[in-house]
């Protein structure tokens, strides 16, 4: 009796290793036809992601990621050089202009000033001559002397020349003062602290680049769910290990591409980090949220795959 247990123990326990090999093989070692251009159509497609320094990470068909200067930024940045060097044009002839008029109306004050001091000059000469002949005519007879007084009245006309002589002055004076408080005004500002980066910050920075790259995996993996029920619906007579082959080669094709696309914008926080004089491992927190979210989404997958079988 014993013995006979023995042959059906040993019967079953050879079927159980032929049955897991079998399905070891069928689905881990057999090889299958599984190229298709709509699989690659959306598991080799191009990745691009915007970085916040207004470059480009991208990961092309054959999985070579490249960061380079976003084109449409350098041309926006080409145009505000050219804008700016209007402006500054634009300045440099008002500053011409302006220097123009300060040298017109310094020139016409010096005019007066000249004007004023040959007129002080005339009336001196006249009061004195007034007074010669004033004198003479006070020796000689009385009409004589009322002209020589006359004389001094050029006097008036002098002094209201020499008084608008300093008005201009004055206006010269005013215009010292207002460069004075242009050059006080550009000393503002320069005495504030910088702000120092910190970490949240820099994750801050990147965070809309990482919610776009996850946004492009869900929809790229939605595709790919997509094609695969729809090529299992029109061929299941290939079989169910087919199916499980093809689209979990296609799967770990996608998974790769997102993964240099991560990695690749990890690298560039890392060299931000590292700038701002922070650690570099602060990214890890970054990373092991991103696998455990893509460990999430294989369990996800994985269990509606079999419920199409």
């Amino acid at each position: 009796m014993k013995k006979h247990w023995k042959k059906i123990a040993l019967i079953l326990g050879v079927l159980v290793l032929a049955v897991a090999g079998s399905v070891f093989y069928t689905f881990q070692v057999k090889e299958y036809d599984v190229a298709d251009e709509k699989v690659d159509e959306v598991t080799k497609e191009k990745i691009e992601i915007d970085l916040p320094d207004d470059t480009k990470l991208t990961v092309d068909e054959d999985g070579n990621v490249t960061e380079e200067k976003d084109e449409k930024d350098e041309n926006d940045t080409e145009s505000s050089d050219e804008e700016g060097s209007s402006t500054e044009g634009t300045t440099g002839s008002s500053a011409t202009g302006s220097s123009a008029a300060v040298a017109t109306t310094k020139t016409s004050s010096d005019t007066k000033a000249v004007s004023s001091s040959t007129g002080s000059n005339v009336s001196k000469a006249s009061a004195n001559n007034g007074s010669s002949a004033g004198s003479n005519g006070n020796n000689g007879s009385d009409g004589k002397g009322s002209n020589g007084n006359s004389g001094s009245n050029g006097n008036t006309g002098s002094n209201s020349n020499g008084s608008n002589g300093n008005n201009g002055s004055d206006k010269g004076s005013n215009g010292n003062n207002g460069s004075n408080g242009n050059g006080s005004n550009g000393n503002n500002g320069s005495d504030k602290p910088k702000d120092r980066v910190s970490v949240a910050d820099i994750k801050e920075k990147y965070a809309t680049a990482l919610e776009g790259l996850e946004g492009t995996a869900n929809a790229r993996l939605d595709s790919l769910i997509a094609v695969g029920i729809k090529d299992y619906n029109a061929n299941k007579s290939k079989g169910y290990p087919f199916f499980y082959n093809k689209y979990t080669a296609a799967a770990a094709d996608l998974e790769a591409q997102m993964d240099k696309a991560f990695y690749g914008v990890v690298d560039v926080m890392k060299r931000d980090l590292k700038a701002n004089g922070l650690a570099e491992s602060h990214v890890k927190s970054v990373v092991n949220e991103y696998e455990n979210t893509k460990k999430q989404r294989k369990q996800e997958i994985m269990k509606k795959a079999v419920g199409l079988k």
